[in-house]
């Protein structure tokens, strides 16, 4: 394995000398080899007014790849090679990360990241999952910078617009992002016999898009479609960047581990963004915010303080008087659905709700500690009640809100 740095096409030694080793492999990423079947292409769009540079990607295994030397050649990145430590370490946008091959480990600027797949190193060339995109590039590149799971495309530049004035006001409901919650390494809750948050979140969704997409004729995308992580922070820039809506995140509560022996819990409560107002949303609030450890696990999500809260409320008013709105009809559905205990709307500082242009809830649908409720949530019945309360919530505001804006 050669030892240097190289930037762009070119290697550069230690030693100063330099050689075109890279090259070969751009070459062969335009060309096609017969090393490994082609799945696709990630699609890097610089700017808005200008075209996206397609990298085709390659299968090594069961997992999909980039060759790392075209990747940093779009990027205008660096990397510099430690053949002894069988190290790389990649320089992009200020930031600094260490990869070591066959190890999902990595350093981000002196912190650890678990990018779920190794990096490799085949026939002199370097693949970087495509899997590790998000996790890793998506935080280099800055906050301008996201990642579209569905279509496998990389943005350098943010769709987000400054403010309400950015966005026309939406006179009807067309596009509903129906969020997940959790996926991949992050499990969420985790419920009697080991039933998993994350799954049953995925359930609901599916159900959810199928009802709105047959009987509002609403187009609906899902953050997720598999058991894959999705940052926080781009669910709702993806959101932001279709154009979508509505906003809904899908979870299921859990009591504290601490309180579990005595009450368990119970219920199903609508939550929307804003101050928490009572000890119990501060620790829905926390729970649900503590999936950001997964995208940095060294790094503790800060809690939003007032006057953050008093600044979004001024920039976001209007979107949070109607996400109020939406979760009043959710939640009046879901007590008429779902056979558990009505505990109405409530507010906290969700990290997947922050930057919604548009009306965002978050749905807790059960208690996965509370057997009973466990029971419901992994029925396929139980399952179909939670669905429909929440597209009937979705139906109800929709009528309501374009009967206004007309």
């Amino acid at each position: 394995m050669p030892g240097g740095t190289w930037k762009g096409h070119c290697v550069r030694s230690r030693r100063g000398k330099s050689a075109p080793v890279f090259l070969l492999a751009l070459a062969l990423l335009s060309a096609g080899t017969g090393w490994g079947a082609k799945t696709g292409q990630v699609a890097i769009h610089p700017a808005k007014d200008k075209p996206p540079l397609s990298l085709t990607i390659v299968r090594s295994g069961e997992e999909d790849y980039l060759f790392l030397s075209s990747l940093l050649d779009a990027l205008g990145g660096e990397a510099d090679w430690d053949r002894e430590g069988r190290r790389v370490t990649i320089t992009l946008a200020g930031h600094e990360a260490v990869l070591t091959l066959d190890s999902p480990a990595a350093i981000l600027d002196g912190g650890e990241v678990n990018l779920l797949q190794s990096c490799r190193f085949q026939e002199g060339r370097v693949l970087i999952p495509v899997s590790s995109l998000p996790r890793l590039l998506v935080s280099m590149l800055g906050p301008e910078a996201g990642w579209d799971a569905a279509k496998q495309d990389l943005y350098l530049y943010s769709e987000e617009p400054r403010g309400l004035a950015g966005r026309k006001k939406l006179t009807r409901i067309t596009t509903v992002v129906v969020d997940a919650g959790h996926g991949g390494e992050d499990p969420g809750a985790i419920g009697p016999k080991g039933l998993k948050e994350k799954e049953i979140n995925l359930a609901l969704a599916l159900r959810v898009k199928s009802l709105l997409e047959q009987g509002l004729g609403l187009r609906v995308i899902l953050t997720r479609e598999d058991d894959t992580f999705i940052p926080l922070r781009e669910r709702t820039k993806n959101a932001n960047r279709v154009g979508a809506s509505l906003f809904l995140s899908i979870h299921c509560n859990a009591a504290p581990k601490k309180r579990r022996r005595g009450a368990v819990g119970g219920g199903s409560e609508t939550y929307f963004l804003s101050l928490a107002r009572t000890d119990e949303a501060r620790a829905v609030e926390a729970m649900e915010n503590a999936a950001v450890r997964f995208e940095q696990p060294d790094t503790a999500l800060k809690n939003f303080d007032d006057v953050q809260f008093i600044l979004w409320d001024m920039a976001q008013n209007e979107y949070l008087q109607e996400s109020e709105q939406l979760a009043g009809e959710i939640q009046d559905a879901m007590g008429k659905w779902v056979p558990v205990d009505n505990r109405g709307v409530s507010q906290a500082g969700f990290y997947v709700l922050r930057g919604a242009y548009m009306p965002a809830v978050l749905v807790e649908t059960s208690f996965i500690s509370n057997p009973e409720e466990a029971k419901l949530l992994a029925s396929a019945a139980g399952q179909d009640r939670i669905a429909r309360a929440i597209a009937e919530g979705v139906a109800k505001f929709k009528k309501t809100y374009e009967r206004r804006m007309q």
